[in-house]
């Protein structure tokens, strides 16, 4: 791959030009996609942004209908195979139509690699130090061939009624807003006894 004198990235001639299909129902994932979008242009890789409301986007999604696509792919866990899980299977192989139908089956600068057995020789049993040549065969050949690129969500869309039933809620612009959605904001401000009865 080059970069054009235009700044986007061309493979074999052709500029890497796609649309980017995202649920746009969703504050949050709304957010999420005009951030990833607008990076991923100033990198080189030219997305043109195209929302539609979950019912429509996840089926297409689900039927292989895209170039590219928002889904979720992590789950908040220590273990990183059910991460792993999402793109692999979850929003691929599981689904009758293919999502989208990347190949289990790959080669990476560590060798050949089969996705599906991996991920299962990664949590085989309990022996920790068995699931580190998995774990580690995983990580690198993901990280190599990238087939999707993990982003967050930054925001989590949350609408607070500060007329009602509670109060203490801090200002806007309050850091603990910044949190997203791994740490609610309401839980912590709830135990450090920030929140309280009106």
């Amino acid at each position: 791959m080059v970069s054009g004198s235009d700044g986007i990235w061309a493979k074999d001639g052709k500029k890497l030009e796609f649309e980017f299909y995202f649920p746009s129902d969703f504050q949050d994932w709304a957010a999420a996609a005009t951030y990833a979008n607008d990076a991923l242009n100033k990198w080189g890789l030219k997305l043109t942004p195209r929302g539609a409301i979950r019912s429509t986007q996840l089926p297409d999604t689900n039927n292989g209908k895209f170039q590219i696509a928002m889904n979720p792919w992590g789950i908040g866990n220590s273990h990183p195979q059910p991460s792993l899980v999402r793109p692999f299977r979850e929003f691929n192989t599981d689904l009758p139509a293919g999502g989208m139908k990347y190949p289990l089956k790959q080669t990476y600068s560590g060798g050949a690699i089969n996705f599906d057995t991996v991920l299962d020789d990664a949590i085989a049993g309990f022996d920790t130090a068995k699931q580190k040549d998995p774990i580690t065969k995983l990580t690198l050949a993901f990280n190599e061939l990238l087939p999707c690129i993990p982003i967050y969500e930054r925001l989590s869309n949350n609408p607070v009624n500060d007329k009602a039933r509670v109060a203490g809620w801090p200002a806007d612009g309050d850091k603990i807003y910044t949190q997203g959605q791994q740490d609610n904001f309401a839980a912590v401000l709830i135990l450090d006894g920030t929140l309280h009865k009106i």
